[in-house]
């Protein structure tokens, strides 16, 4: 998508939501300069994005003490918190949750981690238990299992399970609760079954 169309973007999407509901923008880009114009588009009145997700840039694999630059430059760019997604590669650098929190150390604007590389699960804990205090919260993302994004808190008073924030609008707790995916899911079934050729019988 071109960096204008994203712009746009974000402009008219927050003044559609106009503060009714948490808007989280991608900022993430090719490059520092672009990253740091999505933010800075994140955190104008007209926009007011709560937060804003940037995943990490393969650019800055090599270097931990870059790739927490780079986070700092987003932050000092805006007064928006970031929330860092550790999307496995080749998307992102897939970073062990030590890390994470090395980063998070070394950028305080990180606010939130999205954790994106498997087992989800397991890295959502270690972070919880080593991050306390330094994250707002963790969300997992794992669609492919289940058409939601896990949330929990990390502070002292959270529990394991915090909430689920529903990555599609629907109404149902959990998938089997949507009509709409049941239909689909039923068509798909249905479109995997073919009728089998009548074997030739032999006549004497």
């Amino acid at each position: 998508m071109y960096r204008f169309t994203r712009l746009h973007l974000i402009a008219q999407i927050g003044e559609r939501v106009a503060g009714r509901a948490a808007f989280i923008c991608g900022a993430g880009g090719n490059s520092d300069t672009e990253s740091e114009a999505m933010i800075a588009a994140a955190a104008q009145a007209g926009a007011g994005a709560g937060a804003a997700v940037v995943v990490t840039p393969s650019r800055h694999a090599d270097d931990m003490d870059c790739l927490a630059g780079f986070y700092r430059l987003l932050s000092a760019a805006a007064d928006v918190p970031l929330m860092l997604q550790n999307a496995p590669m080749p998307m992102g650098l897939g970073l062990s949750p030590a890390a994470l929190i090395a980063i998070v150390r070394a950028a305080p604007g990180i606010r939130y981690v999205k954790e994106e590389t498997f087992p989800c699960g397991q890295r959502i804990t270690a972070l919880r238990e080593q991050g306390d205090g330094l994250l707002d919260g963790v969300f997992s993302g794992a669609p492919r299992r289940r058409p939601r994004t896990l949330v929990v808190r990390t502070d002292a008073a959270a529990t394991q399970h915090a909430g689920d924030l529903p990555l599609a609008p629907h109404q149902g707790s959990a998938p089997s609760a949507r009509p709409d995916l049941q239909r689909f899911r039923a068509r798909g079934r249905a479109g995997t079954r073919r009728a089998r050729p009548a074997r030739a019988r032999r006549i004497a």
